[in-house]
Order: C-alpha cells, then structure tokens, then sequence
C-alpha cells in the first residue's frame, strides 16, 4: 500500500534477520547492516530503488557487496508522523533474497 505522499524513506540490507521492536514496527534485519540512500514517495506515495546490486557494490566495502550466492534480507524505513504508536517513523516488512550463482 502507499506511504503517503512526499514521505521519506530508504531501504536498508542485512546479513542476518532480526527480530526487535523498532520505531512504530519491528526491524527484521540485523547483522552487518547497509543503508541505501533516502528517497521521496512523491506523489504517488511510493519508493523503489534499483539496481541494488550494481549500488551495492559501487558504494559498500567488501563486507556489503552482494556475491552470486550470497544471502541477503531487505527491509525498508518510512518516516509516518500520524503512525499508530508515535515514534514518527515505521517500517515495511522485510524480504529475504538468495542471489543465484
């Protein structure tokens, strides 16, 4: 569903999952983490980011380059200042993606 128009938000990697209250949601994603850069939902309401793998590893060092095999879980942040618990911000669930060799 949408964020809302001209939300910020960004989405971020990591080695492992996770499983702790964070913001007005749960992170899903721990371990190692990497932050891609901040983006607006514009009017549409909606953020996407790509090619993560070619920005992975243009930007991250080595412990953050995405291999043909490696593992990977995804979540995204929003900022939502009407959110149900009052933190300002949320997050979307999160995605687990094995890169094929």
């Amino acid at each position: 569903s949408p964020l809302g128009a001209t939300k910020f938000g960004l989405f971020f990697m990591g080695t492992q999952p996770a499983g702790l209250p964070f913001g007005d949601g749960q992170r899903c994603v721990g371990g190692n983490l990497f932050r891609y850069p901040v983006q607006n939902s514009g009017p549409q309401g909606e953020i996407a980011f790509g090619p993560v793998v070619g920005y992975a590893n243009a930007t991250f060092p080595l412990a953050g380059q995405i291999v043909p095999g490696s593992l990977w879980y995804f979540q995204g942040w929003y900022r939502d200042p009407q959110g149900p618990c009052g933190s300002g911000w949320n997050l979307t669930d999160a995605t687990r993606v094995q890169f094929a060799p």
